[in-house]
C-alpha cells in the first residue's frame, strides 16, 4: 500500500484511539573512547630528565560541549622548568580538542595555549565538514587562516588507552597545533609487563612505551632512556624544586683536544643508534662493533645533490609556517635589504649568517617560537639564531632548514659537545651547514647533526652518548667520501 493511501486511516485512528504520548528516542550509546577506564579528574605525571625533575603533565578525556553541540574533550597540559646557561626557562602549554560525541566523530574544534619561555600564544579553531577556521594570537596581533579538516576522529582523543583496551593496534592522526601540520602515529598493545598493559607508540621513526594498570591509569611513559613521565599525585607532580641544569646533564665530554673550528673531525662514539646516523655530504658513518660507530665529518664537502633533493622537498624548505613566518613585513624587508647587497646566493647566505650573529644578543632562557618575534626582541640562544636565519633565507629565496645535534663549545661543563641547533642552506646543488650563533659559514666539523626541523628523535639519547676518541686529521674533504 502506498503511503498516501494510509493517511485517511491514520487520521481516523487518531480521532478514535486513545492518545499515547510519543516515546523519546533512546540516547545513542556512549562512544568507546568515553567508556574506557581512566582516573576520575584526569591523571598527573611528573616529568624527569636523566633522573631529575623537570616538569609535570596532566591529561584527561571527558564529555563536554563545543559551540552548543555534545562533544568529547581531550586535554593535555604540560609544564617544563629547566636551567639553561644559568637562567631558568619556564614553559607551559595546554592543548584542547573537541570531537563529535559519537563513534568516529569528527574534529569540531581546538585550542592551544602557550605561556612563558618561547612567548605567549593562543590558537583557537572551529571546524566544519571541510575545513577549520583558525585564529592565531600573540604579542604581534591576530592572524586568521584556514586549513583542510584533518582526518582525526574521536578515537584520537585517547588512542593509547584504546589500544590497550582493544588488545590491538590503533592508528592515530592529529593536527599539530604549533605548526598546523598533520601528524601520524601507531599505538600497539604489546602484552603485559609486571601486571601492566604495555603499549608501544611509533611516531616519525621513534618508539615510546606506555604502561597502564588494570584500572586504566597511566603508570609510566618511557619517552627515551633519559626522559620519563611517572604517575604522581597533583601535589607531587607540580613540585619541581631546583630545576635541572640542561647543559650539565646533557654535555658529552671530548677526551682528546681539538683545534678551534676544525675543517675535518673523526669521532668514535658509543650509544648512538643507527636510526640517528644522518648520512649526507658532511657526515659518513662506519659501525665498529660493540655498539660503537666512527663518524667522519667535514665542514664543507664538494657540492653534492643528496638523493632526497627532489623538487617537492626543495620547495618545502621555502614555505612559511607559524614559526618560520618569513612573510611578515619586517622579516621580508630585512631579507630584501641584505639580498640587495649580495653578489651571489653564496654571498647572500654568508651575509645572513653574519647579520643574525651580530644582531641577536646571546641570552639563554629567553626563547621565542616565531621568527618575527625573534627579530622584534633581538635576543635568544641557538634556537632563535637558527630560526631567524632560516626565515630570512627563505624570504630571500634560499631553501633553508633548522638542524640539531651536538657541537663543540665552552660551557658549564668545560669544553665539551653540547646540544645545539644550527641551520642548513641549499647552495650549488647541496646543503651547506651554517651556524649563526657562532657566526660560522660554513659550520665547523665538530657539528654532529642528528635531526632536523621538529624531529625530536635525538632527545632519546640524552645522557647516553660517550666520545671515546676524537681527532682532527689534516686531510682533504674528498678523502672522506
Amino acid at each position: 500500500m502506498r503511503l498516501h493511501l494510509l493517511v485517511p486511516l491514520l487520521l481516523a485512528a487518531c480521532a478514535t484511539a486513545p492518545v499515547t504520548p510519543p516515546r523519546s528516542p533512546a540516547p545513542p550509546p556512549r562512544p568507546e573512547v568515553l567508556r574506557l577506564q581512566r582516573p576520575a579528574g584526569g591523571e598527573w605525571l611528573g616529568l624527569f630528565l636523566l633522573g631529575q625533575k623537570a616538569g609535570w603533565l596532566h591529561a584527561d578525556t571527558v564529555e563536554d560541549s563545543f559551540e552548543g553541540r555534545p562533544a568529547i574533550r581531550a586535554e593535555i597540559s604540560l609544564a617544563l622548568e629547566l636551567q639553561v646557561g644559568g637562567n631558568v626557562a619556564r614553559r607551559t602549554s595546554v592543548d584542547r580538542r573537541w570531537y563529535e560525541r559519537r563513534e568516529g566523530g569528527r574534529l569540531l574544534g581546538f585550542e592551544a595555549i602557550r605561556r612563558g619561555d618561547g612567548g605567549n600564544r593562543h590558537v583557537a579553531g572551529s571546524c566544519d565538514e571541510a575545513r577549520c577556521a583558525i585564529a592565531i594570537a600573540d604579542e604581534g596581533g591576530v592572524v586568521h587562516i584556514t586549513v583542510p579538516l584533518p582526518p582525526e576522529t574521536a578515537d584520537d582523543a585517547d588512542p593509547v588507552r584504546l589500544a590497550a583496551a582493544r588488545r590491538g593496534t590503533v592508528a592515530a592522526v592529529w593536527l599539530d597545533l604549533d605548526e598546523l601540520e598533520e601528524k601520524r602515529a601507531s599505538h600497539r598493545f604489546d602484552g603485559e609487563e609486571g601486571g601492566l598493559a604495555r603499549v608501544i607508540t611509533e611516531e616519525g621513526g621513534e618508539t615510546f612505551v606506555t604502561l597502564l594498570d588494570e584500572k586504566g591509569a597511566t603508570r609510566e611513559v618511557q619517552l627515551g632512556p633519559g626522559l620519563l613521565a611517572v604517575a604522581a599525585s597533583e601535589e607531587e607532580a607540580r613540585a619541581i624544586g631546583t630545576p635541572a641544569d640542561v647543559f650539565a646533564l646533557t654535555s658529552v665530554p671530548v677526551p682528546d683536544p681539538l683545534p678551534e673550528a676544525p675543517a675535518a673531525v673523526v669521532f668514535e662514539i658509543e650509544g648512538l643508534p643507527e636510526r640517528l646516523w644522518r648520512e649526507d655530504g658532511r657526515q659518513r658513518f662506519e659501525a665498529l662493533g660493540g655498539g660503537a660507530v666512527r663518524v667522519r665529518i667535514v665542514a664543507e664537502p664538494a657540492a653534492t645533490a643528496a638523493a632526497e633533493d627532489d623538487f617537492a622537498l626543495y620547495k618545502s624548505f621555502l614555505r612559511t609556517s607559524p614559526s618560520v613566518d618569513w612573510d611578515t613585513p619586517a622579516v621580508r624587508a630585512l631579507a630584501d635589504a641584505i639580498r640587495a647587497e649580495a653578489a651571489s646566493p653564496r654571498a647572500l647566505a654568508e651575509a645572513l649568517v653574519l647579520h643574525v650573529h651580530e644582531r641577536l644578543e646571546k641570552v639563554y632562557g629567553a626563547s621565542s617560537d616565531r621568527a618575527s618575534r625573534v627579530l622584534r626582541e633581538g635576543k635568544g640562544d641557538c634556537t632563535e639564531h637558527a630560526l631567524l636565519f632560516v626565515a630570512l633565507a627563505r624570504a630571500a629565496g634560499l631553501p633553508a632548514r633548522q638542524v640539531h645535534g651536538l657541537a663543540l663549545a665552552d660551557g658549564g661543563a668545560g669544553r665539551a659537545l653540547y646540544w645545539h641547533e644550527w641551520a642548513e642552506v641549499h647552495l650549488e646543488g647541496g646543503w651547506v651547514a651554517v651556524d649563526p650563533t657562532f657566526g660560522q659559514f660554513p659550520a665547523d666539523a665538530t657539528h654532529l647533526a642528528l635531526g632536523q626541523e621538529r624531529d625530536a628523535g635525538a632527545t632519546r639519547v640524552l645522557g647516553q652518548l660517550r666520545i671515546r676518541k676524537a681527532t682532527a686529521p689534516p686531510v682533504p674533504a674528498a678523502s672522506f667520501r
